[in-house]
């Protein structure tokens, strides 16, 4: 019996050892070591709220409003690009990305951080800021690399050379415990013979025919697309005649061009000052400085006069009014 005793004590102490060993070795979960969610997919024109972190609480919403895929520079290149013997055009696409960013509290300056891009497959694609194209000369409208001050909003774009094409742009932010997606539209038609012969600009659209492009008209040309519209752009903040397709993509289209041109109301004509000197400070607001003069001492129009000039040479705007004062007289 004693012996029987012995053994059973044995086992007891045995079992305890194992279970403390096993407690001991037993990860204890932190915080700090809880995994990312996501990504949330959004669509174009929703909102990534980004709310940071417990150390650095922030109010913060990032709206992407357009993405669109070129072969080219949208706005054209660089001087410094246009001199050199490589501007980097032909190689791969260019992506361009506008949206808004409201930045209502943070703790510091926001700049978005870097993007990602990615296939259908969710494959990384490399990218990188296209360097040699002009930036988006169209007022009241900065880069996604520069700054945006707690408190306040801005409008922002940038152009991005990719390899090969993607189907998802991915915002990715550090201190936040999720990503967001939007997503990327296929290229429009290129000018080759399989394509379509574009369509006058002005033209009627047949019932059959949406007239637009998947990029500026003035560079690309129209033709009839095969899309659906879900939305006009909003002319106080969007490039004239942007739409947004049921598919997920946008463009311009006459339809809404000829809406949004109907919409707009032009802005009062500044009074005669003297130029701003910036005394090469970069960091002087184009809202403020402008965009620069030309060898005559005139402003540099901005990117909805350049496509009212267009409408007006093209024949599809016909206000007399309109087409004066942006140099265009008809009639």
């Amino acid at each position: 019996m004693r012996a029987i005793l012995t053994v059973a004590a044995a086992m007891i102490v045995a079992l305890a050892g194992c279970s403390g060993q096993a407690s001991e070795s037993e990860p204890v979960p932190t915080p700090t070591e809880e995994a990312r969610t996501g990504p949330v997919e959004l669509e174009l024109g929703e909102t990534a709220h980004l709310t940071g972190s417990v150390a650095e609480p922030r109010d913060i919403d990032v709206t992407i409003t357009e993405i669109s895929v070129a072969d080219e520079c949208r706005y054209g290149v660089n001087d410094s690009a246009e001199d050199a013997e490589t501007s980097g055009e032909g190689e791969g696409h260019i992506v361009e990305v506008v949206g808004l960013i409201d930045v209502r509290e943070a703790t510091e300056d926001f700049v978005v951080p870097e993007w990602i891009a990615a296939d259908a497959d969710r494959l990384s694609i490399k990218l990188a800021p296209a360097s040699d194209c002009r930036a988006n000369p169209e007022s009241g409208i900065q880069e996604f690399s520069d700054p945006v001050l707690p408190g306040t909003k801005a409008r922002a774009s940038g152009e991005y050379r990719v390899e090969t094409l993607p189907a998802r742009w991915y915002l990715n932010p550090e201190i936040e415990d999720t990503d967001f997606s939007w997503p990327v539209p296929d290229k429009g038609p290129s000018s080759s013979p399989s394509t379509p012969a574009p369509t006058a600009a002005g033209s009627e659209a047949s019932a059959d025919c949406l007239v637009g492009s998947y990029g500026q008209p003035q560079f690309q040309g129209t033709t009839c697309l095969d899309e659906q519209i879900s939305s006009c752009g909003d002319p106080s903040i969007h490039e004239m005649g942007t739409t947004f397709f049921t598919g997920g993509g946008s463009g311009w289209t006459q339809l809404c061009a000829d809406q949004m041109l109907a919409q707009w109301t032009p802005p009062p004509q500044p009074q005669t000052q003297t130029q701003p000197q910036t005394n090469g400070d970069d960091s002087c607001a184009a809202a403020i400085c402008g965009y620069g003069y030309d060898e005559n001492g005139n402003p540099n129009p901005s990117s909805g006069e350049i496509q009212t000039q267009y409408g007006c040479e093209q024949g599809y705007i016909t206000d007399p009014e309109l087409c004066a004062a942006v140099g265009v007289p008809i009639g």
